[in-house]
């Protein structure tokens, strides 16, 4: 959990020449749905407010990161600037930049920087600082803690434990000089397998908490946070993935109805798995699909992928372009991508020219090809995706540059193969 740039840019063909399947080239290509119609959400009215909805930059590849994930941060005022310059939006935690905040938003004055907030959990040394009642319990009465951390688990549907979050975000932002909060636990992941001491009880049903019932109960804390603090900025992290955007029983997609954006960090991949490893095609899908739902409803999802677990260089940076290519096959200029290749502070506050490639306005939604790739086509560019397991080839419309600067006008992907094409 998260406690703790237009032309055409060079890239260094060393890069890419690790990536295996890569070069690539995305064509003008079809969203959503073409291989099908995005699967509908259920509407779920978190808040009758509009939140105010994070500004966008122009350009397809939007930057976030989560830099809360670092605990703290390493370095110097020179690089809190070059992370500043680097990104359009920041989770922070609320003493992390220490006093380097005003040059870092000199450097990038449109940067948007959110305090760090936890929604469902208070410290592990805040065992009686509230009602009982605010605390959730388990079934033989005991209050249950985070087995990592140790905090303790509330009632996101109490009304107490609602006004303590909304005061608690307006508080940092004025403290800090913040543009707004990312509220952390919400949805479901407090209730995964082995993240806490035992599962809680919903004091209104006095049975163990449904997903959909903690889900909804979630939204609408934070959809009063965003409320409260209107119109500072607020994210919430708890979107994960595209199986979790439209889980038919309690679908995370309903966090984005109240909050100015959410975040889901396990955008295509879990955080842990190998980076040998890759989602079949309809998983794979479901996160483009995500994307693009949310843009059509006018929402942000900052889509975070994390290469943590066992790979070589080579793996990851596979990994770095078939994640930005996908992204590329979904957002709308709405979304904000991120890559974290390792749970280091190089690894989550990342940035190399890829992110910055110029591909221009998308003149189409994503489409599949015959051969079972995916493509998109922008105005300056292309991006194409192949989920499958087999190698395929794609004819350009022209020549076109990949990453590394080579001009091309066709290219194979192998197995899992992605890239991003910009005109020359």
């Amino acid at each position: 959990m998260m406690n703790r740039s237009m032309r055409h840019r060079h890239v260094r063909a060393t890069m890419v020449a690790a990536v295996t399947g890569l070069v690539a080239i995305a064509t003008l290509l079809s969203g959503a749905a073409l291989a099908g119609t995005a699967p509908q959400r259920t509407p779920v009215q978190a808040s009758s407010v509009n939140p105010p909805s994070l500004p966008a930059t122009g350009r397809m590849i939007q930057r976030f990161t989560a830099a809360n994930m670092l605990g703290s941060f390493h370095g110097s005022q020179t690089d809190a600037v070059s992370v500043a310059k680097a990104y359009d939006v920041m989770s922070a935690t609320a003493g992390q930049f220490k006093g380097y905040l005003p040059a870092m938003r000199a450097a990038n004055p449109r940067l948007i920087m959110l305090v760090y907030m936890n929604g469902s959990l208070s410290e592990h040394s805040q065992v009686n600082a509230y009602p009982a009642t605010w605390y959730l319990h388990s079934s033989s009465g005991e209050k249950i803690t985070s087995v990592v951390y140790g905090n303790y688990l509330m009632d996101p549907a109490n009304a107490g434990w609602i006004a303590t979050r909304t005061q608690l975000c307006a508080q940092l932002i004025k403290a800090g000089g913040f543009d707004g909060c990312f509220v952390d636990m919400l949805g479901i992941a407090p209730l995964s397998p082995g993240y806490l001491t035992a599962l809680p009880v919903d004091p209104a049903t006095h049975a163990i908490y449904s997903k959909a019932a903690y889900t909804k109960a979630t939204a609408k804390l934070g959809a009063a946070v965003a409320t409260a603090v209107a119109p500072r900025f607020v994210l919430g992290n708890g979107v994960s993935s595209g199986t979790r955007y439209f889980d038919p029983a309690a679908p995370s997609s309903q966090l984005l109805v109240g909050m100015s954006g959410g975040s889901g960090e396990a955008w295509l991949k879990a955080p842990g798995a190998s980076a040998a490893s890759y989602p079949a095609i309809n998983i794979w899908q479901q996160n483009i699909n995500a994307l693009v739902d949310a843009g059509i409803h006018g929402h942000s999802v900052a889509a975070i992928t994390k290469t943590w677990g066992a790979g070589t260089a080579a793996q990851v940076n596979a990994w770095h372009v078939f994640a930005l290519a996908s992204f590329l096959l979904g957002t709308n200029g709405h979304s904000y991508f991120s890559f974290a290749p390792a749970n280091t502070q190089a690894g989550i506050v990342y940035d190399t020219p890829w992110e910055h490639a110029n591909v221009g306005q998308p003149t189409g939604a994503y489409t599949k090809n015959a051969n079972g790739s995916y493509q998109r086509l922008f105005t300056t560019g292309e991006a194409i995706v192949n989920p499958t397991t087999t190698t395929v080839t794609v004819k350009l419309p022209g020549a076109m540059c990949d990453l590394g600067h080579v001009s091309r006008t066709s290219i194979i992907l192998g197995p899992h193969g992605a890239g991003v094409l910009t005109d020359c």
